[in-house]
């Protein structure tokens, strides 16, 4: 088994990725506003899953832009509800499927990092820096027609899933 890396092939992919994000924001050439919307991206989005949903994310990531995605990130200081498929598997056993149910929905309708699609925008507007920037709504559909263009169409249904309905609409 070979585990040397061929980091040039690597930069070479995520130069590739930013060059593609800028210019389906109409700024060919400006591989810098390319990492300001990939980061503002993945931030927003990531901000708002729950910690599982956070790594299982990451891991259709390349290795880079999976650096990107987890800059500065700290889950005890994300407002993101931690409970996950065992925890709600184990409250049906022990509640009963009605009780246990109950309690599901709650969680999911209670969880803090739920917001609206606009906050959501907002949220990319106010992690991009100022200055030429695009608008949000141009950052998100380029980063996500990047995603989709360079993962499988399984992975992108499966990011989409991850999403709250909200937020999740504007991956059509």
């Amino acid at each position: 088994m070979n585990s040397s890396i061929d980091y040039d092939t690597i930069i070479a992919e995520e130069q590739t990725w930013l060059n593609e994000i800028a210019g389906k924001m109409g700024r060919p050439g400006r591989p810098d506003l390319g990492y300001k919307a990939l980061k503002a991206v993945l931030h927003s989005i990531r901000d708002i899953l729950l910690l599982e949903e956070v790594f299982y994310l990451s891991a259709r990531l390349p290795l880079f832009t999976r650096g990107i995605y987890f800059e500065g990130y700290d889950p005890e200081t994300t407002p993101n509800m931690l409970f996950n498929k065992e925890l709600l598997k184990n409250l049906h056993k022990r509640m009963g499927p009605r009780n246990g149910a109950y309690i599901e929905s709650y969680l999911y309708q209670n969880t803090p990092g739920k917001i609206s699609g606009e906050e959501f925008l907002q949220r990319i507007s106010d992690k991009m820096e100022s200055g030429s920037n695009p608008k949000p709504e141009e950052a998100f559909q380029a980063v996500v027609d990047v995603l989709h263009s360079r993962g499988s169409a399984l992975e992108i249904e499966e990011i989409k899933n991850l999403m709250h309905k909200e937020v999740s609409h504007f991956l059509a």
